[in-house]
């Protein structure tokens, strides 16, 4: 089945649709949908813009950054079509907090304002949440990738997407959607016969990735239909 699989040019297809899937997911129902997040990613865009249009306030950020002893690097500025390219800029802007603070206090006639702390504090708990998906994301990008991580990969997301909503504060209800959208869309990956089949064949994960005894039986019995 895997090799099948393999030469039918499915694994590559199968690979890529699951990250397409992983960017609507995000983009549609988190960064989108959800007002706050939507408000927080455009004021960090136009500090990301002032500071590349801005090679005077670069030079000043880049100082700071070197009598805070903070590690020197540059703003990221994100690309709408890569969901992981957001959550790049976040995490720097949130590393480069305190210089962008210090730098902000000083030029308050700047056409660009600093986030306020519920921004930052939203803006740090996106990172945690997101940093699951990156990681596993790029486990999923290797050359070394399989089809057969792809159920796995969803479980595993299910999981963390469960825990993070009992532990997100304040943004509790928008990870909730996001869950819900994100069993939503991968549900037909989840109980895919062929998908199924190539990760039972994987000594890797076997009928590890299913949690409960219901779902191994189900999956007992879609390798039973199909051998």
């Amino acid at each position: 089945m895997k090799l099948a699989i393999k030469e039918a040019g499915l694994e590559k297809n199968y690979l890529s649709c699951v990250t397409h899937t992983l960017q609507l997911c995000i983009t549609d129902k988190l960064f989108k949908q959800q007002t706050i997040v939507n408000d927080l990613i455009a004021s960090s865009r136009k500090i990301v813009t002032h500071f590349h249009h801005s090679s005077s306030s670069m030079d000043m950020l880049h100082e700071i950054q070197q009598k805070l002893k903070l590690p020197q690097h540059s703003l990221i500025q994100d690309v709408v079509t890569r969901w992981n390219s957001t959550f790049y800029m976040l995490e720097r802007l949130v590393e480069q907090k305190t210089s962008l603070t210090l730098f902000f206090i000083r030029n308050q006639k700047c056409n660009a304002s600093n986030l306020n702390e519920d921004r930052w504090l939203l803006a740090e708990t996106l990172i945690l949440v997101l940093k699951h998906f990156e990681v596993a994301t790029l486990e999923m990008s290797e050359n070394r990738a399989s089809v057969s991580q792809n159920i796995p990969f969803i479980v595993s997301m299910e999981a963390y997407l469960a825990y993070a909503s009992e532990n997100a504060g304040e943004i509790k209800t928008i990870i909730e959607e996001l869950k819900k959208d994100f069993i939503s869309r991968f549900s037909s990956y989840k109980y895919n016969k062929n998908l199924n089949m190539t990760t039972v064949l994987d000594p890797r994960f076997k009928l590890s990735y299913a949690i409960s005894d219901e779902e191994k039986d189900t999956i007992k019995s879609i390798f039973k239909r199909n051998t």
